[in-house]
């Protein structure tokens, strides 16, 4: 035995396998407890062989009957960790081992002990491991059949329930397995109690499809056995919408709600109580408003939703103030409908049919806005959204039985789409509803009885669904029935007055449908005053279509015939077709009738004939579109509305009114990043035509439209392309003829419009060559122009190696630059840094007068070297250690010997040392920069002594009073000119920027300082190491103030609530400095900051809770 524990023990794959293969002999000695630890071993092997061995002698081990139950018991914890892993193992051969293992368990030490630890694997990631455990308990399950009293039961439905949702089809078959399995041991209370957890259809269809057919067995409380004879389960299948023949009560609308049931109808539904007063529903219903606002996280939408469904089930609906509350939310409601995410829909779905089934006919006021929001979600790909979105639907219609008249115009519109999915379903649900709902709810809706005969040409398997079981003359409401009998003219419309009234002969009814038709009129006799089993055809006169401006149909048009329903009685004389003698047969009749020709057309009748025309004659080009229609039709979900609906205003464009071109410009702004190419084209060819014409109207959205052009010109359609090609000229033409400032334009262009992909950078810079001879304001301010040229030096460093045309492209921009803007592009090239003025220098010949900076002296001339005796004291200002400092030639030596006069003549004189010879001030900002750009020029370790110098003689410049005075009226703008420093430098050069923004305001006070920066962080879009510097010198600035009462009232929460903001941004440095600046107002406000902590989202809270903590546990051990 001890070799072979050796062996198990071994790190060789070899020796381990040897162990397993001889370790069998040694099962029943003493010792076996150190066997089973060195199997359990064994299993964390890469070696499949070795794996399996050794679950198959751990099962031998655990089954032997000398083991004691309590031992092995002990075992399980440390047999649990490997053996659940060994579950989801992709080999097939140990999954089975491992099964064996856990059943030998089960058998052994109770499946009551090893359940918990089951459950818990129900929501493993690995869904292997799911599918296994629930395959060991369907055959412990079937291995305990005859002793159900080992089973433990206890959450096990709940599990198999849960799983019934996986992502995976095996782990839902098991799952199906274990709800097999279980309704052979309970039977039918296990029905029962599905029943009551509200499950979805499809589970239920599911179910019943494996349940069925199945006997359930009688439960005894004695034993598992009895001698009662056992009984079938009713398999309830979901009603039949189109069954002709059957009764009224057949059909009832009880019978109708239930699509899928394990249980027989019951006679009276069970009204909920509410079980909250109308202040807790008030309460409850604005908390799931704000979970199911826009800005909230999925998970927290669906928490809503579910929120809201356990409010329903506990009957919240019966209170006064839920319709309200669920008025205000339904919008809401609505848009998770339409999310990107199936299991937000399908949540969606869930709470509207439930609301739905609880309210009853109280839930009409809101049904129109849920079907339209559904009927979008039936149609998309994805299927669990369209099954959930179709049973919704559904589940709305079967919750009442008087019937929502709202919902009839939204099915008939679907059914006139030219989607054949939406239309299909739309025909599905006016059938259920019409053998659902009281025919009074089609009262105002006499289009459904013309439907059919203008969507039969344009789908043919949408008209298979139109199979009637009743028309509203068989209604099971008498006064409806007789409401259509005494009426038919509203159903049929005008009859011909050459129709002769059917005289009483008696014969024998023809079965089926008679069709009536255009003949002569002596061949059509009435056979019979009796009902016939089905509908006539009566004929309608031809009339030429009424003359429209946009169509005129010159080709006759088709006879076509109603179809009516009969009468049981004659009641008007010319309301009856005189029909011939005919022999009795089995099919239909078709009847030649003569047309009228004489008769003038009805009004009503042309509007019924024109709504029954075929969907592929009808021209649905929206000529009469009114203008409050536009938004609604080019935000449609189908792209062929929305393009319809452009082409349509492409149409109007030339001849538009002010307030119509104002609307027009909206939505050709909003449909140029339009998905479908089709419409981006349409729109921005809408967009040509209005950028001439109304410029006053388009410069408001031009800002936020000209990222999107620019990204249309590299599209992979040509023809959007050259659309995008046509904007920009446009534009271009206009900002030269006045209509728009290129000056504007450009201003938007460069800060924004710079940073895309390469491509889309080199055709902006196409543009700005355009704009550039127009736009003087923008050439003459060298702020602008220098932001530019930092552009285009940064596009010749980085995007020279990934597109060859970028030196080309530049080179014509800066050229272009020199030549219109010669004396600002001078000053702009004598503030950049030496690094990337080399870059400039690579695309254009720079002369050398240009490069000299303003601060820059000519050379003094020659003078005769002061003797000992005459006074060392110079002359204040007339040193050249700013032309020393901002020379490319200087060597390191000289630019430490010119600091270290400066740090002379500062001491010595002052401040004033620094005054420029020609204005005789101090140009602090020129000062700083080149500083700066010293530091950041030498930004390593090999400079250290230089950066050194640097930091010392900046500290000593921003301590004099003359830069006190300076600060107190323009740090903001120095601020911002060293932060654009920032940009693009390593760790050691954003340190420098850093240090020179705290020097730069530690002169001023600290509530000034904090307000500065405070603005600036909520100041427009900076880069992240930008944002990143604001914040650490903010933290620095917290920290200095002595106590909470020194700032004014609100600012706390000011400064609190910019830092906030913060804390979603993308950058997770810029994030780690903002949590740093909450814990310095944790420590300067106290419970003050509370309130801003319990705003933020959880997982922020404990991490700021976190950073506290640690803040006070490191001040404690100071």
């Amino acid at each position: 035995m001890e070799r072979v524990l050796s062996a198990l023990r071994s790190t060789e794959t070899k020796t381990r396998l040897m162990g397993v293969n001889y370790v069998e002999t040694f099962l029943d000695e003493e010792g076996w407890e150190e066997i089973l630890t060195a199997l359990v071993g064994c299993l964390s092997d890469n070696n499949a062989k070795v794996t399996q061995g050794s679950l198959r002698m751990l099962a031998k081990l655990i089954q032997s009957p000398s083991k004691p139950t309590e031992h092995i018991r002990g075992f399980f914890t440390l047999l649990w960790g490997p053996l659940k892993e060994k579950l989801g193992d992709s080999k097939a051969p140990i999954r089975e081992a491992a099964t064996d293992v856990l059943l030998c368990l089960i058998e052994k030490i109770g499946m009551a002990s090893v359940m918990d630890r089951l459950r818990f694997c129900a929501g493993h990631k690995n869904w292997r491991i799911r599918e296994q455990v629930l395959v060991c308990i369907s055959m412990a399950m079937e291995r305990f059949r005859g002793e159900p009293q080992r089973i433990c039961q206890d959450g096990l439905l709940e599990m198999a329930l849960k799983l019934l949702e996986d992502s995976t089809k095996d782990v839902r078959d098991a799952s199906l397995n274990v709800i097999h399995a279980l309704y052979g041991i309970r039977g039918e209370s296990l029905m029962l109690e599905l029943q009551s957890k509200n499950l979805r259809p499809a589970h239920m269809r599911l179910l019943m499809g494996r349940l069925g057919g199945e006997e359930a067995p009688v439960a005894s409380a004695s034993s598992g056995t009895s001698s009662q004879p056992k009984r079938p389960v009713t398999t309830i299948r979901p009603p039949s919408y189109s069954l002709p023949g059957i009764p009224v009560a057949a059909t009832s609308p009880a019978k109708a709600k239930r699509s899928v049931s394990f249980s027989p109808p019951r006679s009276t539904a069970v009204v909920p109580v509410c079980a909250y007063t109308d202040k807790e529903v008030q309460q409850q219903m604005t908390i799931v408003l704000d979970g199911l606002a826009e800005n909230q996280e999925w998970t927290t939408r669906v928490k809503s939703l579910q929120h809201l469904q356990s409010l329903v089930e506990k009957g919240a609906t019966q209170s006064a103030v839920f319709a309200a509350s669920l008025k205000a939310m339904r919008d809401r409601i609505c848009d998770q409908v339409g999310d990107l995410r199936s299991t937000v829909t399908r949540e969606a779905c869930s709470t509207i049919s439930s609301m739905a089934k609880a309210m009853g006919d109280a839930f009409h006021p809101f049904v129109d806005s849920f079907i339209a929001a559904l009927l979008k979600s039936v149609s998309v790909t994805i299927q669990i959204v369209a099954v959930s979105a179709d049973s919704c639907v559904k589940n709305i219609i079967q919750s009442t039985d008087n019937g929502y008249p709202k919902a009839v115009p939204k099915f008939i519109d679907g059914a006139r789409t030219k989607n054949n999915s939406i239309r299909l379903h739309c025909v599905e649900y006016l059938t259920l509803a019409w053998s659902t709902w009281d025919p009074t709810a089609f009262d105002r809706n006499e289009q459904i009885r013309y439907l059919m005969s203008s969507m039969c040409p344009a789908d043919a398997a949408s008209s298979m669904k139109w199979q009637r079981p009743r028309g509203p003359a068989s209604s099971a409401r008498p006064s409806s029935r007789k409401n259509v009998l005494d009426a038919p003219s509203a159903a049929v419309g005008p009859i011909p007055s050459a129709v002769k009234t059917a005289p009483s002969q008696a014969t024998v009814v023809p079965l089926g449908p008679r069709r009536v038709f255009n003949g002569s009129e002596h061949e059509a006799h009435a056979s019979s005053s009796q009902v016939p089993s089905g509908p006539l055809r009566v004929p309608i006169p031809v009339r030429k279509q009424v003359r429209t401006d946009d169509r005129v149909d010159e080709a006759p048009r088709r006879n076509q015939a109603l179809r009516v329903l009969n009468t049981s009685s004659v009641s008007t004389a010319s309301h009856y077709v005189e029909v011939a003698p005919t022999p009795t047969y089995g099919g239909p009749l078709r009847v030649e009738v003569a047309p009228v020709s004489s008769r003038p057309p009805h009004p009503d009748s042309t509007r019924r004939r024109a709504s029954a025309t075929d969907d592929n004659q009808r021209d649905d080009r929206p000529s009469t579109l009114s203008s409050e229609l536009w938004e609604k039709r080019a935000d449609d979900a189908m792209w062929s509305i929305r393009l319809e609906t452009v082409d349509h205003l492409l149409r109007m464009a030339p001849s538009a009114t002010p307030a119509d071109a104002a609307k027009m410009v909206k939505i050709a702004m909003t449909r140029i990043g339009d998905s479908h190419f089709r419409v981006a084209q349409s729109a921005m060819r809408l967009l040509c035509l209005l950028v001439p014409t109304h410029p006053s109207l388009v410069l408001p959205y031009l800002k936020t439209a000209l990222p999107k052009v620019f990204a249309k010109l590299v599209d992979p359609k040509e023809g959007v392309r050259e659309q995008a090609t046509l904007v920009l000229e446009a534009i271009v033409a206009s900002s030269q003829q006045g209509g728009y400032d290129a000056s504007t334009l450009l201003s938007w262009i460069v800060p924004s419009m710079l940073d895309g992909p390469v491509k889309v950078k080199l055709l902006v810079y196409n543009c700005i060559l355009q704009l550039l001879p127009n736009a003087p304001e923008f050439g003459n301010a060298p702020g602008p122009l220098r932001a530019l040229v930092l552009k285009l030096a940064d596009s010749i460093e980085n995007d020279q190696a990934s597109e060859r045309g970028t030196v080309t492209v530049v080179t014509n921009v800066l050229e272009k630059i020199c030549e219109l803007y010669d004396a600002t592009f001078s000053m702009v090239l004598q503030q950049l840094s030496p690094y990337k003025l080399g870059h400039i220098q690579k695309c254009i010949n720079v002369p050398a007068p240009k490069l000299k900076r303003k601060h820059e002296k000519p050379a003094p001339p020659p003078t005769m070297l002061p003797s000992p005796n005459q006074p060392q004291d110079a002359e204040p200002g007339k040193h050249d250690w700013l032309a020393v400092l901002c020379g490319n030639n200087a060597s390191r030596e000289d630019k430490l010997s010119a600091m270290d006069k400066i740090v002379k003549d500062v001491r010595a004189h002052g401040a004033t040392v620094l005054s420029s010879p020609m204005t005789n001030a101090i140009e602090w900002p020129r000062i700083l920069l080149a500083l700066l750009d010293l530091a950041l020029d030498n930004d390593s370790n090999e400079y250290k002594i230089l950066q050194t110098k640097v930091m010392q003689t900046t500290a000593l410049i921003l301590a004099t009073p003359e830069y006190a005075s300076y600060a107190a009226t323009s740090v903001e703008s120095l601020v911002l000119q060293l932060l654009s420093r920032a940009s693009s430098n390593s760790v050691l050069g954003l340190y420098f920027v850093e240090k020179f923004v705290a020097l730069a305001i530690a002169v001023v006070s600290n509530i000034a300082s904090i307000r500065l920066l405070v603005a600036l962080t909520k100041s427009s879009p900076q880069e992240d190491v930008q944002v990143q510097i604001t914040l650490k010198v903010l933290k620095t600035a917290i920290d200095a103030i002595a106590s909470f009462d020194a700032l004014h009232v609100g600012e706390f929460d000011w400064i609190a609530s910019a830092v906030v903001q913060t804390l979603r941004h993308a950058n997770s440095g810029v994030r780690k400095n903002a949590v740093n600046c909450l814990v310095s107002l944790y420590f300067l406000g106290g419970s003050n900051f509370v309130p801003h902590l319990h705003a933020l989202p959880p997982h922020y809270q404990k991490l700021v809770s976190l950073y506290i903590e640690k803040a006070q546990a490191d001040a404690t051990q100071r």
